[in-house]
């Protein structure tokens, strides 16, 4: 004998709407989060390489453009006028000094260009253990330790370390939750407006970055290498021949110095 198909409660109908919803969610999830994680590392390795070919001539500039401000300082200490200009251009030589020699790379850096192996063992990690899929806030704080691991192995396209992190959270006491229909509606309500407001903020996060002045200045160069040229290397050539002209300055008017 057949027994009658067992109906759905009110609450397990809208926990399978809710569970729908919250799959869609995570999907774009970890596809925004991935976006986002790129996005910085690209940035990072181009401000690094910037600071490196373009940063360095900059300091060497300001600090040639200083000591010409100070001699001519020297030359006439009662011009308030003088004294203005070389103290704005020392300091001006001291930030530029500061930037570019304690963040320029040594070394030419890599462009941050993960194999689509890596990016899809980042997908699987994000979908299982994203902090806003926490169902309280321990444990939301624990999985943002993780996802905190997570990136930094992603940014260095740390294949293993990437895989390790999984392994070690599919056998942690973390990755397990609590089972039953009331709670697990409660827990999926507040996982989808968690999930809301950290795409809110990504959002937020890739449109500040795409609107600053780094990331401008990195799609110029990309559009600069695809037509087979290198605008940071133009820009370095340019800052050689100030520099030139800013030495023969100085070595005129310290030749001209008592």
């Amino acid at each position: 004998m057949r027994l009658p198909a067992r109906v759905q409660s009110p609450e397990e109908r809208e926990l399978e709407l809710k569970r729908h919803e919250l799959a869609a969610l995570k999907a774009d999830l970890v596809e925004q989060e991935l976006l986002l994680s790129t996005l910085q590392a690209e940035l990072a390795a181009f401000e690094g390489e910037y600071l490196r070919v373009v940063g360095v001539r900059y300091a060497e500039l300001d600090d040639l453009r200083a000591r010409i401000a100070e001699i001519r300082v020297a030359k006439s200490p009662t011009d308030s006028a003088a004294q203005a200009a070389a103290s704005r251009a020392r300091a001006t030589a001291e930030a530029s000094a500061a930037e570019a020699h304690g963040r320029a790379c040594p070394q030419p850096t890599p462009s941050f260009d993960p194999p689509s192996e890596i990016k899809t063992l980042y997908r699987t990690i994000a979908r299982r253990l994203h902090p806003d899929l926490a169902a309280t806030d321990d444990e939301r704080t624990r999985r943002h330790e993780w996802m905190a691991k997570v990136n930094a192995a992603y940014r260095r396209q740390d294949s293993e370390a990437l895989a390790a992190l999984l392994s070690a959270w599919e056998a942690s006491p973390e990755s397990v939750s609590g089972t039953g229909v009331p709670s697990d509606l409660v827990r999926v309500i507040r996982q989808i407006a968690q999930v809301r407001r950290r795409l809110d903020d990504i959002r937020r996060d890739i449109q500040a970055l795409q609107a600053g002045e780094l990331y401008a200045l990195h799609q110029k160069c990309n559009e600069r290498s695809a037509a087979h040229g290198s605008l940071l290397e133009e820009l370095a050539a340019s800052l050689d021949e100030q520099i030139a002209a800013a030495r023969q300055d100085l070595a005129v008017l310290e030749a001209e110095a008592p």
